[in-house]
C-alpha cells in the first residue's frame, strides 16, 4: 500500500515539474500571476491583438486641423514600389510587374499596364510617375526594365527598355529625365546616367570596389556593403577617384541628404547615427537611422521619417 503511494506521489511530482519546464520554455518566466492564465487563454492580454486579415483597418489619426480621420487600406495585393500621381497613387504588383493607379477620392482601382515581368521584386518611380524601373530577380541576375507610363495613339503602352543584365542601385531622385545605375564588373563598379528622353547611358564613375551602396546626387558617395565584423568605408566618387569622408566603422551604412550625409555605425553600446553637413561638422542624432527604414520628406528635405 505504502509502496503504491510513494509510486502514485512521485509520479505526480515528476508530471508537475514537467509541466513547469515546458510552460517556461515555451513562454518564458511570467511578469505576474494573472500572465500565467493568460497564456493557456483563461484571461485578458494587453499585449497581443486578435487582427482578421480581411478585415478593413480602421486607425483614427487627426489632421493640422485637428479633424479626425481614417486610414484605410488602398490595396491587398503585394506592392514592389509606389508613388503619388496628380489624384492618385500609382504602384507596381509583386511577382507581376503590373502597374496599377488607384483613385485617391473614389479608391477605385485600374490596370495601368497589364504587361507581365515574372518574378518582379522591386520597382522605383521617377518623381511624376511617368517612368518606372521594374527590376526581377532571376538566376541569370537582376533583369531591369525601363518603362514609359504614357500611352500612345493607339491607347498603347510602348514597349519598356532593357538595362544592362545585373543593374542595381536604381535611382531617378529629383530628376524627371535621368536614371542613374550600378554594374559590378570584375575589376570593380561602374556607374551610368541615362537620358529617358534620349535613351543614350553615359557613364559617370568607375571605382576598384566591388559589393558597394551608392548614395546618387550632385555629388556621388559609395559605401561599402554592411557587415558587423569588418569596418566599413564610405567614400567620395569622382571620376576614379575615392576620398575618404569619415572615419570607418562596423555594419557602416549611409544616407544622403540635401545638406550632408548621415552614417550609421555600431559598437558594443547599440547602433549610432551621426549626420555631417557639407562643412564636415559632425553632430550625433538621438534616433537610428537605418537606409531602409528611414524616408526623406518631400517638401522639407532636411526632416526623416523612421
Amino acid at each position: 500500500m505504502k509502496k503504491t503511494i510513494f509510486i502514485t506521489i512521485g509520479t505526480l511530482i515528476l508530471l508537475i515539474v514537467v509541466g513547469v519546464w515546458g510552460y517556461l520554455f515555451l513562454y518564458g518566466a511570467p511578469k505576474n500571476s494573472g500572465e500565467v492564465f493568460t497564456n493557456f487563454g483563461l484571461g485578458g492580454n494587453t499585449n497581443v491583438s486578435n487582427i482578421n486579415p480581411d478585415s478593413t483597418v480602421d486607425i483614427q489619426t487627426t489632421t493640422s486641423n485637428g479633424a479626425r480621420q481614417k486610414l484605410k487600406q488602398l490595396t491587398t495585393r503585394p506592392v514592389a514600389g509606389a508613388t503619388f500621381i496628380v489624384g492618385g497613387i500609382r504602384y507596381v504588383e509583386q511577382g507581376t510587374g503590373h502597374v496599377y493607379d488607384i483613385d485617391l477620392t473614389s479608391g477605385a482601382e485600374s490596370l495601368m499596364n497589364g504587361t507581365t515581368l515574372p518574378q518582379t521584386a522591386d520597382a522605383v518611380f521617377v518623381k511624376d510617375g511617368s517612368y518606372v524601373a521594374i527590376t526581377a530577380y532571376t538566376p541569370s541576375g537582376n533583369k531591369t526594365i525601363l518603362q514609359k507610363l504614357e500611352k500612345d495613339q493607339g491607347g498603347n503602352i510602348p514597349a519598356g527598355v532593357a538595362l544592362p543584365l545585373g543593374a542595381r542601385e536604381i535611382y531617378f531622385g529629383d530628376s524627371t529625365s535621368t536614371l542613374m545605375y550600378l554594374l559590378e564588373e570584375s575589376t570593380g563598379s561602374s556607374g551610368y546616367s541615362y537620358n529617358l528622353k534620349k535613351g543614350t547611358g553615359t557613364q559617370v564613375f568607375k571605382i576598384a570596389l566591388r559589393d558597394i551602396h551608392v548614395l546618387w546626387g550632385s555629388t556621388n558617395y559609395a559605401y561599402t556593403t554592411p557587415t558587423s565584423l569588418s569596418t566599413g568605408q564610405l567614400y567620395r566618387v569622382s571620376g576614379s577617384d575615392l576620398q575618404y569622408v569619415t572615419k570607418g566603422g562596423l555594419g557602416l551604412t549611409g544616407s544622403s541628404y540635401g545638406n550632408g550625409l548621415i552614417i550609421t555605425t555600431t559598437n558594443s553600446s547599440g547602433i549610432i547615427s551621426t549626420a555631417l553637413n557639407k562643412s564636415g561638422k559632425a553632430v550625433e542624432l538621438p534616433l537610428s537611422v537605418i537606409p531602409e527604414k528611414c524616408a526623406w520628406g518631400i517638401k522639407k528635405k532636411d526632416t526623416i521619417y523612421c
